[in-house]
């Protein structure tokens, strides 16, 4: 929670530590990457920062879904596990008719991307850009 005492600078674009030792980042970009995020209700372990990575989304017909795997051994840091909590999103439009449908680690280092058709027409494939991060649970960690 965000609170204002004596001798805080709200104004500050500076990481600084306030007289109670928090430390208020205002207007900064923080970079987290295999370290612990504690709040007040629990911990967040081992959160690796977004990485950018191509999918290949495979062709296929209307009215229909498929996935892909997608090796992800050299994108991160730390291992990406079974249990991982994944967020995927595109980085750039899709191919015609193509919907994203979610993402999950699927073995060790593999994410699996899932795709769908609309509108009754097949999808043609072609790599895309997406964006993911991923979170360390506490049974993968």
């Amino acid at each position: 929670m965000a609170r204002t005492i004596s001798g805080d600078d709200p104004t500050s674009t500076a990481p600084y530590k306030d007289m109670d030792g928090d430390v208020h980042l205002n207007g900064t970009t923080v970079y987290v990457e295999a370290a612990t995020i504690d709040f007040a209700e629990g911990a967040i372990t081992n959160v690796i920062v977004q990485k950018a990575i191509s999918v290949t989304i495979p062709s296929y017909a209307a009215d229909t879904c498929d996935s892909v795997a997608v090796d992800v051994a050299s994108a991160f840091t730390a291992s990406v596990a079974v249990g991982d909590i994944v967020i995927a999103a595109p980085a750039e439009s899709l191919p015609s008719n193509c919907v994203f449908t979610g993402a999950y680690v699927s073995a060790t280092d593999t994410i699996t991307c899932t795709f769908a058709s609309a509108e009754g027409a097949g999808v043609t494939g072609a790599a895309k850009t997406f964006n993911f991060v991923i979170i360390k649970t506490a049974e993968s960690a």
